[in-house]
């Protein structure tokens, strides 16, 4: 055995998280990947560290669990040449749910990324960048702009709901409409960094809960995610009832001002605050209205809790605190479902 393969095999085990070295004998190895300039090869890991091009994406100690190389395969080339590799996993039907920064391998950063697909893994590590994000596609947490009368509201983008028959539409806090509502409203979204690009128009909002939906505009793909900047986006799984919202339960929003991953607790309810109203220890700030509330992210993946509704809201002094719509009452006042998963299958988004 060569100095390199030797180094090869302590890193295949080295590298591997401890549940899945004491469960290795159910995973199956598969040939590694490289892609360079529109062309991709399958070889064994040790010829991609010695004959890979240094500007190549790579993907070694690809290993699958409850499927086949050619699946696992096909996911990973899909991601190996995609801008945004948890959409492009989500596409073969994975999602990502975990990703960890490893030890450098041959000099090059690496990245190992678990995604599953119900029961079924795969798993490889990622030379060179780590799971990267496509801002074109419309996740929860991105900041939206709503015009009209000359003066538009700043807030934050929300879920992704589906009304029945119809195309996927976007959700923030219905208070982010300045003006008497009229039709066509248009809705401009971004990120922190970037131009702002027309996103749809409100559609129209409701007096309880505060809320409000919005069309998403067909060259958009959507994404059942909450962007989290430069980290990989939390997948949603689920959404949680309101009776199942209870006082010292741990929550998490995303806000356009405050950031992502912002998390606390429910507290009692603020006795001056509407009571379909969940309050929260967490601070808050205006712009961060409309944005998404979330359980703890758990190796990727969340469940949808509601929307933030009140920020700055003042007990004694201090820093504001936050309260939410939740998720269930919106979905029985507007008529429409939350989907779950990496992709929302319409505008934009191939089927």
């Amino acid at each position: 055995m060569t100095k390199l393969a030797a180094v090869l095999a302590m890193l295949v085990v080295a590298l591997l998280p401890a549940s899945a070295q004491a469960s290795s004998a159910r995973w199956r190895s598969c040939g590694a990947q490289t892609y360079s300039a529109g062309v991709l090869r399958t070889l064994p890991s040790i010829e991609v560290l010695r004959d890979g091009a240094p500007g190549a994406e790579a993907a070694l100690f690809i290993g699958v669990r409850g499927t086949g190389c050619a699946a696992a395969q096909t996911a990973v080339a899909s991601a190996l040449a995609a801008d945004d590799e948890p959409t492009a996993l989500g596409v073969e039907g994975f999602r990502p749910i975990a990703t960890h920064k490893q030890q450098r391998i041959a000099g090059r950063a690496a990245y190992s990324v678990v995604a599953a697909h119900g029961a079924a893994r795969i798993r490889y590590w990622r030379l060179g960048r780590r799971l990267t994000l496509d801002h074109s596609v419309y996740r929860a947490g991105q900041w939206v702009d709503i015009y009209g009368d000359k003066q538009f509201g700043k807030c934050t983008g929300a879920w992704v709901l589906q009304p029945p028959g119809a195309a996927p539409v976007g959700l923030t806090a219905g208070h982010c409409i300045q003006s008497t509502f009229t039709e066509d409203l248009p809705v401009l979204r971004g990120f922190a960094g970037h131009d702002a690009s027309r996103l749809g128009t409100i559609l129209e909002p409701l007096q309880e809960p505060d809320a409000t939906t919005f069309s998403i505009a067909t060259e958009w793909g959507v994404a059942q995610q909450v962007e989290r900047g430069a980290a990989p986006p939390l997948t949603v799984t689920g959404w949680v009832r309101t009776r199942d919202q209870d006082v010292g339960d741990r929550v998490c929003f995303a806000g356009r001002t405050s950031g992502a991953d912002r998390c606390g607790r429910i507290v009692h309810r603020y006795r001056f605050v509407q009571k379909y109203l969940r309050c929260t220890d967490i601070h808050a700030d205006h712009g961060d209205s409309g944005g998404p509330v979330y359980t703890p992210g758990s190796r990727l993946s969340t469940r949808a809790v509601g929307i933030v509704v009140k920020v700055g809201v003042r007990l004694s002094g201090g820093r504001g605190k936050m309260c939410f719509a939740p998720i269930e009452g919106i979905l029985d006042a507007t008529g429409d479902r939350l989907p779950v998963g990496p992709l929302v299958r319409g505008p934009g988004v191939p089927e």
